[in-house]
């Protein structure tokens, strides 16, 4: 068609166009991220914005193909891989400096690692008041009935279906140490510590048959299995324990002052929340409650108990 590529050109150097396409984009989900929609919505919404009328032939498909390749978009399977969307955000990278300078000062007074299998341990130079550090690696791992072997030998004639179901499944939730690997005891040992009351930090758990593994499942572990277990195994020393950036380790208690968890009525089902505090004009530190005894009903005029 006449005039065609000069048209791409000048949409694809119109700045507001771009904008308004890749803020579209943006918004979208995976699944609704493609070229026919945003064909639709450049038809039906930035052209009469930028133009003030509607054509009856716009814009093609490919074209829109073209646009997303041309910004940074590709079309490729969903599959496992590294997150790494939002790394380089200014805080992100302002949080990783800060854990880098704590852990590096940590390292000054843990035992390294050396030689071909790593059998050569080197001891911190402590100060008499000093304690030796021991860092702790929390890791979580999910297994499934049909995670078996993907591809196997099979005759000409013959043909095996795998189960299009995962399967029933198992979490593994693990502590571990450099110089133990998994934190556990040995018999001698945990017949000498009576009131050890698990022999290693690992736990099994099925989401059939236990539900799924929340924050308190993880402090349990923490306070009952992995810091009793550390203390025997590095008497003296002090544990640094290293979880994943994850939203079950970022929970936070149950009582938590979290303003998106209220009500913006009395009404419904309300949070009980531990109380807060602010300063008054005085400078001085006062409590503030965030739950009543009791709210007035604003529907039948009665006070009904809170909390």
């Amino acid at each position: 068609r006449q005039g065609k590529h000069t048209k791409l050109r000048s949409l694809i150097n119109d700045e507001d166009f771009k904008n308004e396409c890749q803020v579209w984009l943006c918004q979208q989900t995976p699944e609704s991220c493609s070229p026919t929609n945003l064909k639709k919505y450049i038809e039906e919404t930035v052209f009469p914005k930028l133009t003030g009328h509607i054509k009856k032939e716009t814009i093609s498909e490919k074209t829109c193909r073209n646009y997303m390749h041309f910004w940074g978009y590709r079309y490729d399977e969903k599959k496992k891989g590294v997150y790494y969307d939002g790394h380089e955000w200014p805080d992100v990278v302002e949080y990783r400096k800060e854990w880098l300078k704590r852990m590096f000062e940590y390292k000054k007074s843990m035992k390294d690692f050396d030689g071909d299998i790593l059998d050569v341990i080197l001891e911190p130079q402590l100060n008499p008041e000093e304690k030796e550090i021991v860092q702790v690696i929390h890791d979580e791992c999910h297994f499934y009935a049909n995670d078996g072997q993907q591809k196997i030998w099979m005759k000409k004639d013959e043909d095996i279906l795998r189960s299009k179901h995962i399967g029933r499944s198992i979490m593994v939730s693990a502590f571990l140490c450099p110089c133990h690997g998994l934190l556990q005891l040995t018999d001698e040992q945990l017949q000498v510590n009576p009131h050890i009351e698990h022999k290693e930090a690992v736990v099994l758990r099925s989401i059939q048959s236990d539900g799924y593994w929340k924050s308190e499942h993880m402090l349990d572990q923490l306070v009952h299995q992995a810091i009793p277990i550390f203390e025997i195994l590095h008497p003296g020393c002090t544990g640094v324990f290293c979880f994943d950036q994850s939203t079950n380790h970022n929970a936070m208690a149950g009582d938590a002052l979290v303003a998106t968890k209220m009500n913006l009525s009395p009404e419904g089902k309300q949070p009980k929340m531990r109380d807060g505090w602010y300063i008054n004009e005085n400078g001085k530190k006062c409590n503030q409650k965030v739950l009543n005894k009791f709210l007035k009903n604003t529907t039948s005029g009665q006070q009904k108990k809170f909390a």
